[in-house]
């Protein structure tokens, strides 16, 4: 699997990941100033450089996730249109990547054969790193 169908397949996690990791940013704890208590095995820790540490992390990770999370959402929306390519496109993104659906349900939901799956999953996947790639 390739970074970018590892993204689309990951859409829906990391829009709940971003949630996740708002929440969790949001919800850490500003460290007492009086707290000098050593902590674990006899070295005096530094609670207030955790807490630093951990939020710049988790933003960190928040900025990557929304940036992909981004170029899949602007690459769904631009498959739109009256072309039959790319309504086949929209819905290969969405049963296959989005709904994790097999490739011999979508052969037989869209009606298609597999050589022409194939030709769209390819251009999709070509389009879709050209977002990815601006991310």
């Amino acid at each position: 699997m390739t970074y970018v169908e590892r993204c689309l397949y990951e859409y829906r996690e990391n829009l709940a990941l971003i949630e996740a990791l708002k929440s969790e940013i949001d919800n850490l704890c500003s460290v007492r100033a009086q707290n000098y208590d050593s902590q674990g095995s006899g070295g005096l820790s530094n609670p207030v450089e955790a807490v630093a540490m951990k939020k710049l992390y988790l933003e960190r990770r928040l900025g990557h996730t929304e940036r992909v999370t981004r170029a899949v959402k602007r690459l769904d929306e631009d498959l739109c249109g009256s072309d039959m390519r790319v309504q086949q496109m929209s819905k290969i993104l969405n049963l296959k990547y989005f709904c994790g659906e097999s490739i011999d349900y979508v052969l037989r939901h869209m009606a298609i054969s597999p050589s022409t799956y194939w030709r769209r999953n390819g251009e999709l996947l070509r389009k879709a790193r050209k977002y990815l790639g601006e991310a």
